[in-house]
């Protein structure tokens, strides 16, 4: 599962895409292998997958302001700064 405004074609193949309330999505979330996700406060509710979740920063002073693993104190989230090579290093290509 992947937290964005509208279907993203290229992850379609290995992801879903869903137009629900925040309810149903949090559900889902949950069962999800993994869950991709910008930085937002879908994120801080879903804090406890742990290495299920991987977030996204914009740049390094969002990161060092607002890190999940910082804020509530545990290491297993994996969290990166977007960069042009993101996804090559997100899917271990």
């Amino acid at each position: 599962m992947y937290n964005a405004v509208s279907k993203i074609n290229y992850l379609s193949e290995n992801c879903s895409w869903l137009n629900a309330d925040l309810e149903t999505v949090l559900g889902m979330a949950i069962q999800c292998e993994a869950v991709i996700s910008i930085r937002s406060g879908f994120c801080d509710l879903l804090y406890k997958l742990g290495e299920r979740l991987i977030v996204i920063y914009p740049n390094k002073s969002f990161f060092e302001m607002y890190s999940l693993n910082k804020m509530f104190e545990v290491n297993n989230i994996k969290e990166f700064v977007y960069t042009n090579d993101l996804l090559n290093e997100i899917m271990g290509a």
